[in-house]
């Protein structure tokens, strides 16, 4: 028996070598295989995807240029006769502002309208825009300054109050931004091919990133497109829906991310207008399909709900401008080109809003 016994051990010792070189064998079989048909997945996924858009030209480019921080600004000293259409003028003062005019007097008490295409008033004349409608409305020793400027985010926005509020020396800064202005932080290249500079929160402060920017592509060239691998991979492997199920969090609403940089910004301009002594409200108002179409209704209202309840711990007076916009009529505020920007008549409603709310904190 003695001399059976290891015999015994050793073929069950084999066996089980057998059993075991066997199993990491088909796992190794199934990995390769399953290596494989993920890397097919993959390269179907990066062939069969739409050729990346190429870099347009747009209007704004007649008026603005390359700005190593900001991406672009204003090119001082511009008029455009007939810009946007018959007698739609637009021109730039040597300031790099739309207007008539300079902003050099002391003895004013200056309104900066800050914003975006909506407030640099794409589209109309230079006395059609609802900056230089409330300075028509209000006292004559107010001074409303039209801060706007095409595709720019709350960061650029930010950025640019920054710089230009030394000198503007303004007594008041209204914000008027559309929800687009938020969800463009997370943007790199316009569509006519400027790049941006890209906002952050580190603890309770923004950081800004990507300055210089980089210089602006050509027309025609493609537009860089950030193919998003680890999505790819993970819905098309089961190994890494495995590893994504173990790993806790949830997926952030681009959304929910854009307003979350976006409050830190607003914190950031309120701190800037606490340090010259300026007061500040901001304004959210609504693009055509925010008043017409029921999805991105809820969206904007998600973006008023969120605004007003920071703003409001914060101490930074909040108005939602879309109760103005009734459907019955609301069709004439809006151009009808690729943007769908203010009408005059959107324009004067939009000033007439700000000038209920704001008039009477106004110096008499």
């Amino acid at each position: 028996m003695s001399d059976e016994t290891p015999r015994a051990s050793g073929t069950r010792f084999s066996l089980w070598k057998k059993i075991v070189f066997g199993v990491c064998g088909t796992l190794l079989g199934l990995i390769v295989l399953e290596g494989a048909a993920t890397g097919i997945a993959i390269g179907y996924d990066l062939l069969t995807q739409a050729p990346p858009p190429a870099v347009t030209e747009l209007s704004e480019e007649k008026h603005a240029q390359y700005d190593q921080e900001l991406g672009w600004v204003n090119t001082p000293n511009v008029q455009l006769r007939d810009h946007y259409g018959p007698g739609k003028t637009i021109t730039i003062n040597s300031q790099g502002l739309r207007g008539l005019q300079d902003h050099e007097r002391d003895d004013v008490f200056r309104v900066i309208c800050l914003g975006d295409s909506f407030t640099l008033g794409y589209g109309v004349d230079d006395r059609e825009t609802f900056p230089f409608l409330l300075n028509d409305k209000l006292q004559s020793d107010v001074e409303v300054v039209n801060m706007g400027q095409g595709g720019y985010s709350v960061g650029q926005d930010y950025l640019w109050l920054k710089r230009l509020a030394p000198t503007l020396k303004p007594k008041l800064v209204v914000c008027v931004f559309i929800t687009e202005d938020f969800r463009r932080l997370g943007t790199v290249r316009t569509a006519n091919g400027f790049g941006t500079p890209q906002f952050d929160v580190i603890g309770d402060s923004i950081e800004v990133s990507n300055i210089p920017v980089p210089a602006k592509l050509s027309v025609g060239e493609s537009l860089p497109v950030a193919y998003n691998f680890t999505t790819t991979l993970t819905r098309h492997s089961v190994l890494a829906r495995s590893l994504a199920n173990m790993v806790p969090g949830e997926e952030i609403d681009p959304d929910e991310h854009a307003l979350y940089v976006g409050a830190h910004i607003l914190l950031e301009i309120q701190r800037l207008c606490q340090k010259i002594d300026c007061g500040m409200v901001v304004a959210l108002t609504p693009t055509l399909p925010e008043v017409f179409d029921v999805s991105a209704a809820v969206r904007y209202q998600q973006y008023v709900n969120a605004l007003s309840g920071f703003l409001s711990e914060q101490g930074i007076p909040f108005r939602d401008l879309s109760p103005a916009f009734d459907q019955a009529v609301a069709q004439s505020y809006f151009l009808d080109e690729a943007f769908h920007h203010y009408s005059p008549q959107g324009n004067e409603v939009v000033a007439g809003e700000l000038y209920e709310w704001i008039g009477p904190i106004m110096p008499k």
